[in-house]
């Protein structure tokens, strides 16, 4: 394993290649016609396949990760199939743990609609459930705990193939100084955030999100 893969498990960080799902018919880059996707299972629309076959051409030709890692969705697994097609990179594992906030009967709605409802439980009422969804904590365990499993188990850097508020996740709880109770920006979380087919590189701070991770599953509430 070459020197910027090696992990150093007493505090070490380790590189992720942060994937965000291509476009399907519910995104629009016009927040008065953009759709809250959540756990609708949506195909890619043609833009999004071609944006897909985008991110494996340059993934093949740049900083190459060693496997791709994806949320079980439909639109996030084809996304991970086209870019492994494209670029020759191996998918190892599909999960639940990579979906988005299951925010419940707030999916389909209009984003300009359902944003400021959603930052309201992220916010103010974390350990709410969303009707027929689950809670902002409840996503935040589930997420931290996933990518914290792929990093700790795996050797080499990982594509992490996933969604709009995992991506705002990450990056929130990184701008936040990756505090070790899972604490998050809420300002960057409330970003418009990465256009679809985008991938990001990021450092992960092993430890801290283990320990945020751990934080945030013994604070569920039943």
């Amino acid at each position: 394993m070459s020197d910027e893969n090696h992990v150093d498990y007493l505090g070490g960080k380790k590189e992720i290649q942060l994937v965000r799902h291509g476009a399907t018919k519910l995104n629009n880059d016009d927040v008065s016609v953009d759709r809250i996707r959540g756990w609708k299972d949506i195909p890619l629309s043609r833009d999004g396949a071609q944006e897909a076959e985008r991110l494996g051409w340059k993934m093949a030709n740049s900083k190459t990760p060693n496997f791709i890692v994806s949320s079980d969705l439909e639109r996030a697994q084809e996304t991970a199939w086209i870019i492994s097609r494209m670029s020759g990179v191996p998918i190892k594992e599909i999960t639940i743990d990579f979906r988005p906030w299951d925010v419940g009967s707030w999916s389909g709605k209009l984003s300009k609609d359902a944003i400021p409802v959603l930052a309201d439980y992220a916010e103010h009422r974390p350990d709410e459930k969303i009707d027929g969804g689950e809670s902002f904590n409840q996503f935040r365990a589930r997420f931290f705990g996933g990518v914290a499993a792929i990093i700790e188990r795996d050797e080499g850097v990982p594509a992490v193939v996933t969604h709009h508020r995992g991506e705002r996740l990450i990056k929130a709880w990184i701008s936040a100084g990756c505090p070790y109770n899972g604490d998050i920006d809420i300002k960057e979380f409330n970003k418009r955030g990465e256009p679809t087919g985008e991938i990001q590189f990021l450092e992960v701070p092993i430890n801290k999100l283990r320990e945020a991770a751990t934080t945030l599953a013994k604070g569920l509430k039943p």
